[in-house]
């Protein structure tokens, strides 16, 4: 009976979080944001769980994270892009810069772009894209701590 408790705890859990965007990576050492369930701006369309028109004027795609006790983070953003020249702004807790995206093959075929981002602590963490010039889709971020 406890093991059963346990896993419908672990369960309920999962559902939990599962339903707010934040999802455990495949390997279970990081969090998953999915693109498509973070704020949008009015000018973004999602198409095959890629959020498109990041190449809009005013597009942006929001998430706020969990930064658990706060630090150094691997960012791992997955993306679409069918040119070399795709880029956009990202901006951790205010902190901006821009970045390129390398051609993934297509603007549906994902590859993933890796980096450090620090965090606060707490879950009101704000990573924002923006359209900085070409844009990229995006699928999803993950966050693991830096190794």
């Amino acid at each position: 009976m406890k093991n059963h408790l346990n896993l419908r705890i672990a369960l309920t859990l999962l559902l939990t979080v599962s339903s707010y965007g934040q999802h455990p990576t495949d390997d279970g050492k990081g969090l998953r944001y999915e693109a498509e369930e973070a704020e949008l701006s009015p000018v973004n369309r999602v198409i095959n769980g890629l959020v498109n028109e990041m190449h809009q004027e005013d597009a942006s795609c929001l998430f706020t994270v969990d930064g658990g006790k706060g630090g150094m983070f691997d960012l791992i953003i997955c993306y679409a892009a069918g040119t070399d020249h795709s880029s956009l702004e990202l901006i951790v807790n205010e902190e901006s810069k821009p970045i390129s995206f390398p051609m993934s093959g297509s603007w549906e075929e994902t590859a993933t772009l890796e980096m450090t981002a620090k965090l606060n602590p707490g879950s009101e963490n704000k990573i924002e894209f923006k359209r900085n010039k070409n844009g990229a889709n995006l699928d999803y971020i993950e966050l693991r701590p830096a190794k």
